[in-house]
Order: C-alpha cells, then structure tokens, then sequence
C-alpha cells in the first residue's frame, strides 16, 4: 500500500475473522490485525412494540457511534410507521422514559410492560450529541 486511500479501500473490503497483516517502519516483524464486527452489531438486541429493535449502550458502543450518554438504549432498526408515531430513527439512544432513566435494552422493555395502555409517555431521547423529548401514547 501508498496511500491512505490505499489502506482505507483494503478496509473496506475486510469481513470479521479476516487477518490483516501491517508492517511498521523500524519493526522487523509484520503486526497481525483481526477484523472484528462493530460493537452494535455484536451486541444482543431486544426487540420492544414488534418493530423497534434496540442493544444496550456499553462504552465500546458509546465509542463507536460518539454517543454522550453513560446509559441507555441504542436503536438499530425502526419500522417507518413507528418510526412517525416516536420521531425516533436509527442511531438515537433511548435514555429516559417518564422521570425514569434507561439502564439498557431489557430496562426499557420491563418499563414499557408496565405502563398501561392508553397512557401519554414521555421518551427522552440522544441524537446527534444532542437531547429531545417526544410525547406519544401508549397503544398495544
């Protein structure tokens, strides 16, 4: 490889389990890299209302997507029409329900199981380094 163009477009081209061998300048021996999946994608999802699929926030997650805050529930996938009823998409992070702070994605599926439907919620929720809060009621 030339350039850093060159080493980015080998990246690209990588899958989780294949090796990669680098060698560094006043190193005699080359040093071995393993491609491994990004942490979201390793990480188990919860799925809550059918169709929102959700990981736990962990620091290598928190890392990975530049995301504030310490806990929560990262989003990985959303129907569209949920998408319209919670104003939520792909990538925000869940971090508090009512006055309740989110631990992680089982937390927030055992808080949602417990509030009757009908009820109005509020979903505290991180996009973009960001924070917002989006009202909605609750239907099964």
């Amino acid at each position: 490889m030339v350039t850093p163009l060159d080493f980015e477009a080998a990246m690209l081209d990588l899958r989780a389990g294949d090796n990669v061998f680098l060698t560094i300048d006043g190193r005699g021996e080359p040093v071995r890299l393993v491609a491994e999946d990004l942490p979201s994608l390793r990480a188990e999802r919860v799925t809550v209302f059918e169709d929102l699929e959700l990981v736990t926030l962990t620091d290598a997650i928190r890392s990975e997507r530049g995301v504030e805050s310490a806990q929560g529930a990262l989003v990985t996938g959303i129907s569209p029409e949920l998408q319209q009823i919670l104003g939520l998409q792909t990538g925000d992070v869940i971090v508090q329900i009512g006055n309740r702070g989110i631990q992680g994605a089982e937390d927030l599926s055992g808080i949602l199981d417990q509030i009757p439907a009908g009820y109005r919620v509020r979903l505290y929720f991180e996009r973009n380094r960001g924070y917002a809060a989006r009202d909605f009621i609750l239907g099964r």
